[in-house]
């Protein structure tokens, strides 16, 4: 074995090894800071941790602190303490009041900053699920990449939106609009489901034009009544279903399928934006800056004499997307994940120039 080729490599994939622990170190401080935070004595209403400066495994305390102005905005605190250049895990508790009795609550915030290193954005992937464990249990949750995504109403409004208590019910004419409006966009992209012997429809919407230019003038004379899936209602479940499985199906040309939120409703409400055979390009023709996207594509390859099929899924955050919408949009991932079901790939991304057929 001494002088074999591999025991002088043994040190080599010793360090390979080393290099990618998916281990993360969490001192006692840390532990220490969150309990701060969770103890009704202490002034302590958010604490944020980071990865210690060239380490990709050890955690510390960035900061920690009281509420802002002593009136519960422990969120606005938060917000000025965050850095682009790092990897942030926070914890933030607010009040709540329900009735003549105030409730203590408390909101996870995971901070991936836009300047922060590579190597560590991708290392944060493998930890994120043992680092948000140490801050169980929340009431809420988080995601973001700009300070602009954090503030004590953001906070507030994303527990409030998780546990159900938000008002946000639609009067039964508003309801009927926003329903009717949808179920003709779709009717009108979709028509009959299309198969593999009735593609007219779906070739219209392959030449180009797009779902909304193609609204039925006529109100639908059937209501779509929103089905709830967690934190988000999803218009027509039905229709969009069905045209997931049109992508999924090897008897189909159908190759992609676009969802998007509903202007304006409330509570958050996925719409199907539009569905088609015309590759990548077709389907980025349907998304633009103003609102966020969830795509599935459907690829096929040639290898040898054996074609593969895979799917692609791409979420794209239109810049422009409303504030509170992007915060809210992290409770969506559950319902979001049961629509589309599994991909090969999966691109979340800001950037429109990133989704490409290579991508």
């Amino acid at each position: 074995l001494f002088f074999s080729p591999l025991f002088f490599l043994f040190p080599f994939f010793f360090f390979l090894i080393m290099s990618v622990s998916t281990e993360v170190s969490i001192p006692p401080e840390c532990r220490d800071a969150i309990a701060a935070v969770r103890d009704d004595e202490s002034p302590t209403s958010w604490v944020a941790l980071t990865y210690e400066s060239g380490s990709l495994s050890d955690l510390t305390v960035l900061a920690s602190g009281t509420d802002e102005d002593g009136q519960g905005r422990a969120g606005d605190a938060l917000r000025d303490a965050l850095d682009s250049t790092k990897i942030i895990f926070a914890l933030v508790r607010t009040t709540e009041q329900i009735d003549d009795t105030t409730a203590i609550k408390f909101c996870f915030v995971h901070f991936v900053g836009e300047s922060c290193d590579a190597k560590l954005r991708q290392r944060q992937t493998v930890h994120s699920g043992s680092v948000r464990e140490i801050f169980e249990p929340f009431h809420g949750s988080i995601s973001a990449d700009g300070p602009d995504e954090i503030s004590h109403e953001i906070i507030d409004d994303v527990i409030q939106t998780t546990s159900g208590r938000k008002t946000r019910v639609r009067d039964e004419a508003a309801a009927g609009a926003i329903s009717q409006g949808a179920a003709s966009s779709q009717q009108a992209v979709m028509g009959s489901a299309p198969s593999k012997g009735n593609l007219s429809k779906l070739g219209t919407l392959a030449r180009g034009t797009r779902a909304e230019d193609r609204v039925d003038k006529q109100k639908s004379s059937t209501q779509v009544v929103p089905k709830k899936l967690g934190n988000v209602n999803v218009d027509d479940i039905d229709t969009i279903q069905q045209a997931i499985r049109d992508v999924r199906s090897d008897a189909n040309d159908a190759n992609w399928v676009v969802l998007t939120y509903v202007a304006g409703a409330k509570p958050d409400t996925l719409t199907l934006k539009g569905v088609g055979a015309g590759g990548v390009d077709e389907m980025l023709s349907h998304l633009d800056e103003s609102n966020t996207y969830y795509c599935l594509s459907r690829h096929t390859d040639k290898i040898d004499d054996s074609i593969t099929v895979k799917f692609a899924f791409v979420k794209y955050i239109g810049p422009k997307t409303p504030r509170m919408l992007k915060a809210r949009m992290s409770t969506h991932k559950g319902a979001i994940e049961d629509i589309f079901g599994q991909a090969h790939v999966s691109l979340n991304t800001e950037e429109i120039e990133e989704v490409t057929e290579a991508a």
